[in-house]
């Protein structure tokens, strides 16, 4: 801990590299201390505020965790992007096929369609003679 030049200001620091700066108040000089402040228009930091310092290391594990979860967002994009690609190109192989099932079921009812009716009409000749 250390106090300002001025006697203003405590500074702490923890040992996790946090520095805290608090306003020192003196009740029996406070007031000669606020004219002297107003006439010389100097601004105090309340005494409820605290600056504080987040070391390098910090900031730097917290970015590499912030950029790791964005990769990892990405990733799970993409791995969506492909699961539904392949869904869509399923379904449209599926659709193919049950076109071209439709389509030689048509031909063989076609097909069916044609021999009965030749039946139809080769009796119809047997019967007509």
């Amino acid at each position: 801990m250390r106090v300002s030049f001025d006697d203003t200001y405590l500074f702490s620091v923890g040992l996790d590299g946090n520095l805290c700066m608090f306003e020192i108040c003196d009740v029996r000089n406070s007031k000669i201390r606020r004219e002297k402040d107003s006439q010389n228009a100097i601004q105090h930091v309340p005494a409820a505020e605290a600056v504080i310092i987040v070391p390098n290391a910090e900031i730097e594990r917290l970015e590499n965790k912030i950029n790791h979860l964005k990769n990892q967002i990405r990733d799970i994009d993409n791995a969506n992007k492909l699961a539904f690609e392949l869904a869509i190109n399923e379904k449209q192989e599926e659709i193919g096929r049950l076109e071209d099932q439709l389509k030689h079921d048509g031909e063989v009812s076609h097909q069916k369609y044609e021999e009965l009716r030749k039946n139809k009409s080769d009796l119809e000749q047997y019967y007509d003679n």
